[in-house]
């Protein structure tokens, strides 16, 4: 299969993925705007090591400074390891990127993959985040299987 990735990617996305690899959640958080809505559905399993009370739901937080502790949650339950955008399209403000990671989850040492489809819209002058609306699945086969 072959992936086109456009070299028009903004630099606020480009910094919020490399802050995404290096598990830096300040640094993931700064990339929003103050006011910015996160809403995603993420792997119920996932949700339970970080703590969420309600796995089944969509996590929703407003404003960087949450972005940036929900996704702190997540680095403190599992390290990312590697990440590769597979593509994007650009329309105006909105922006949609695949990507797929993988991550240790530090409880158990175990490494999984998963994959993001995410849906982001850029501030007026696109050097922040103001929406971001993802689906975050993990793509290993089951917990007991490892990565080829």
């Amino acid at each position: 299969m072959t992936h086109i990735v456009r070299p028009t990617v903004p630099t606020v996305i480009i910094r919020l993925f490399e802050a995404f690899r290096a598990n830096d959640a300040v640094a993931l958080g700064e990339a929003f705007e103050p006011h910015a809505l996160l809403v995603a559905h993420v792997e119920p399993r996932l949700l339970r090591l970080v703590g969420n009370s309600d796995p089944d739901k969509p996590v929703r937080v407003r404003g960087n400074l949450a972005i940036s502790r929900f996704i702190a949650q997540e680095f403190a339950a599992m390290q990312v390891m590697h990440t590769e955008v597979h593509s994007e399209i650009r329309v105006g403000r909105g922006l949609s990127v695949i990507c797929d990671y993988e991550a240790k989850l530090l409880a158990t040492g175990r490494v999984i993959a998963a994959r993001s489809a995410a849906f982001y819209t850029l501030s007026r002058n696109g050097r922040k985040v103001e929406t971001c609306r993802a689906v975050c699945s993990y793509i290993t086969p089951d917990w007991h299987h490892a990565l080829n």
